[in-house]
């Protein structure tokens, strides 16, 4: 995944590795890993399987990936720059996701950075459950959206399921983690 390290001189070269280092050990690691591996090659061989930089774009003049997750048969392909991400799902089944102020879904807002042709989507969630684009502002609502959408591929039964909404206070969500 790493091709073009930013430059020691870089003003954004801490928050690219923060973001890279994300990437890599959580999203490809952990959320999208669902394996147990007796060593690190296995590790690294099924990190490469799940996942393809398809594209490059320029932000704070730091080159950063374009990545395709294929998870059980769905298409992930997003962009981070510093501000946001830029998510295109594409899926063989309809996809719910509650909503729940995650994401936004309207065409006109998308900056398709880096993104190759074939994953340039201009339908929206609301329009199109198996193939749309959504904008994700802040690292804990991108992991939420996948962690959300991971849950969706996994339990799909092409209907859309009955969902509780839960109030996740910074102290709830940090004595879930430490539980773990």
């Amino acid at each position: 995944m790493m091709e073009h390290p930013p430059k020691e001189t870089m003003i954004y070269k801490n928050s690219f590795w923060n973001e890279y280092v994300y990437m890599r050990d959580v999203l490809l690691g952990r959320l999208f890993n669902d394996k147990d591996y007796k060593t690190y090659d296995e590790f690294i061989d099924n990190m490469n399987k799940i996942h393809e930089v398809v594209g490059e774009h320029w932000s704070k003049s730091i080159l950063h990936p374009v990545i395709k997750i294929v998870y059980k048969g769905t298409t992930i392909v997003f962009r981070y720059n510093f501000y946001d991400y830029e998510i295109a799902v594409i899926s063989d089944h309809p996809v719910y996701i509650p909503n729940m102020d995650l994401f936004t879904s309207k065409g006109e807002s998308f900056y398709y950075q880096g993104f190759p042709e074939e994953y340039i989507i201009n339908d929206r969630y609301e329009d199109n459950k198996y193939k749309f684009m959504a904008n994700v502002r802040s690292t804990f609502d991108f992991h939420t959206f996948l962690y959300l959408l991971k849950l969706d591929i996994e339990t799909n039964k092409n209907e859309p399921k009955e969902t509780k909404v839960i109030v996740l206070t910074p102290a709830i969500f940090l004595r879930h983690c430490l539980s773990k």
